[in-house]
């Protein structure tokens, strides 16, 4: 529907989607100074499908370790390689 609705206002068949919230994307895609709710993340779309997804990775080791993450990656979980 997005695509369609592009195709019909721009005449592009590509779409980007930015700006994603904080609550459906990993926990270490890094979030935006300027609304922390919202990722710096992207998905493609070509005609309604996905042709490719991509976030900025959050590489701020205080940062990282402050935000919320899977029990499966809490730090006393996870074993060093």
């Amino acid at each position: 529907m997005l695509s369609a609705l592009v195709q019909e206002q721009h005449g592009h068949e590509f779409v980007f989607v930015t700006g994603y919230p904080t609550g459906i994307r990993r926990f270490y895609h890094m979030r935006s100074d300027s609304d922390p709710q919202k990722t710096l993340s992207f998905d493609l779309l070509w005609k309604g499908l996905e042709v490719t997804t991509g976030a900025q990775r959050e590489h701020r080791h205080d940062r990282l370790h402050a935000k919320p993450r899977p029990r499966a990656c809490a730090p006393n979980r996870c074993a060093a390689t």
